[in-house]
């Protein structure tokens, strides 16, 4: 970013001249290298919260699940201000064991590793979340060691148990508490704010609508029976055993998907911007049998589906549609919802978007980023539901995306560069430099954060 271009305020230029990309980069390389997949963010979180002392934010935690810590970090205002709160996650996908060998079976360090390499740092760690709360956590540091108090709080937070693992079956306890987990924590006890902004990859586009989450066991009976017992009807479904009883279901709801993705599409638009949420059904997991004693055909055969549905949707209804569905494919199912969580459309966003166009403006003159939400980036379900529902209002925006932009370069090209976090942080500056410096009017609630 050439800040000599840019036409900022003397006090936006005090702020913005102690960004420098680099450090930024080195910020999310540390954050990165402390490897913190679900249940296991105590690490990341002391570094982020002994971060956070040493820069002279006033810090506190809250234990969301054994050993499992939301960070918060508040820079206090002066109190007649506006707050604003920037969110990221400190979990990771990739467990780094025998877990991850039936998700893929590449070696690519990509998932499990952060590096430097010229002006990119590189790893799915930083990508998802790491890098875009490091832009925050250096954008609010270049505030306060410029000496600026803002009428308002910047409130800091960085929570566990955003992704996806959860409960289910023999994997049970504190360590599968996801989707949302150490959001819906963060705003339940005592962390709340004017405004929200959830830090994620979004190619500097805001969108505050996300899909709901809905997870559902499928299970199939079969017959238990001795290999030299086993005989082979014409039709699978008279088979005995489970699995491939199974196997005009999965047919099935192949074609289920196809039009639930085609039927159900949530089209969004306000102050310029836009965007779909549409639904997605991922057949993610199958299990049947014993591997270890396979003499025996197998009894009982479990299919595990993954359904983002638009924020239109109750979860209820999406059990509905697939009940009636599997009515219909002539093997007797038993269906199970082990988890669930609503969508979300956030509700007087309109100052956020404002404040996004004029940091825009700043950074990036003419050359603005697009105002079209690509849809796999509002079909899914991210933190910012939790702000949303707690009436919060919340946006999700970021740095660019590479991890969805092509099916094909998914996990191949994972980086941010030195300029990307540089204008990253730089605009999240502005941000809330603008948000934090509005007056708080008589009908606006003090922030419980304070």
């Amino acid at each position: 970013m050439k800040k000599e271009a840019i036409t900022l305020s003397p006090t936006e230029r005090k702020v913005l001249d102690r960004i420098r990309g680099s450090e930024v980069a080195e910020l999310a390389l540390e954050l990165g290298r402390r490897r913190s997949p679900d249940g296991h963010e105590a690490e990341v979180g002391q570094f982020i919260l002994g971060w956070l002392q040493a820069n002279g934010f006033r810090t506190t935690s809250q234990e969301v699940a054994a050993k499992r810590y939301n960070a918060i970090g508040v820079l206090s205002g002066s109190g007649d201000g506006l707050s604003l709160l920037y969110n990221s996650h400190m979990d990771t996908a990739f467990q780094f064991g025998d877990d991850d060998l039936w998700r893929h079976r590449e070696t690519n360090p990509i998932y499990y590793n952060s590096w430097i390499d010229g002006e990119r740092v590189y790893g799915r760690d930083v990508i998802n979340d790491k890098g875009p709360m490091a832009c925050f956590m250096m954008a609010a540091k270049a505030i306060r060691d410029s000496g600026l108090q803002l009428p308002g709080d910047l409130i800091l937070t960085m929570v566990v148990g955003e992704m996806c693992f959860t409960p289910v079956d023999e994997f049970q306890g504190p360590r599968y508490a996801g989707i949302g987990a150490g959001s819906y924590y963060l705003v339940n006890h005592g962390i709340t704010a004017d405004y929200g902004i959830n830090a994620e990859q979004t190619g500097y586009i805001p969108t505050w609508v996300e899909c709901g989450d809905a997870r559902f066991k499928i299970t199939v009976l079969g017959k238990l029976l001795y290999t030299p017992m086993i005989y082979h009807p014409a039709q699978p479904e008279e088979n005995p055993s489970a699995v491939i009883r199974m196997t005009p279901v999965i047919q099935a709801l192949t074609q289920w998907a196809r039009e639930f993705e085609n039927q159900h599409r949530y089209e969004f638009s306000l102050a310029g911007y836009s965007g779909v949420s549409g639904g997605k059904v991922n057949i993610s997991a199958i299990r049947g049998g014993l591997p270890y004693f396979n003499v025996h055909s197998p009894g009982v055969c479990s299919l595990y589906i993954h359904i983002y549905f638009p924020p239109d949707l109750t979860t209820d209804q999406v059990r509905e549609e697939l009940e009636t569905f599997l009515h219909g494919v002539g093997v007797t199912t038993e269906v199970e919802m082990y988890a669930s969580a609503p969508g979300a459309i956030g509700k007087g966003v309109e100052p956020l978007l404002k404040s996004i166009d004029k940091a825009h403006g700043k950074v990036f003159g003419s050359n603005l980023p697009p105002r079209g939400m690509p849809q796999p980036l509002s079909s899914m379900w991210r933190d910012v539901s939790c702000f949303n529902q707690a009436g919060i209002p919340t946006v999700s925006y970021g740095p660019p995306t590479r991890t969805y932009d092509a099916y094909a370069n998914y996990g191949k090209e994972e980086f941010f560069t030195f300029e990307e976090m540089e204008t990253t942080a730089s605009l999240y500056a502005l941000i809330a430099m603008d948000i934090c410096s509005r007056k708080r009017t008589p009908r606006q609630h003090a922030p419980l954060g304070r």
